[in-house]
């Protein structure tokens, strides 16, 4: 919803699983790292933007 990309027609987006994301020692809060990644490309929707924020507002 607030990337710079949800105008264009596809977004890269970093993929990997849980047990591959991993915070530095030191490091800042919101800092990780993250291992065997994958880049995906999706295709923004709109709509489901729309339905992911009525459902959060009902909540």
């Amino acid at each position: 919803v607030h990337s710079g990309a949800r105008h264009n027609r596809t977004a890269p987006v970093i993929w990997t699983r849980r047990k591959y994301v991993r915070k530095p020692r030191k490091s800042p809060p919101g800092t990780v790292t993250a291992d065997r990644v994958q880049t995906i490309f999706v295709e923004p929707d709109s709509d489901l933007v729309k339905a992911m924020a009525r459902r959060t507002e009902d909540a």
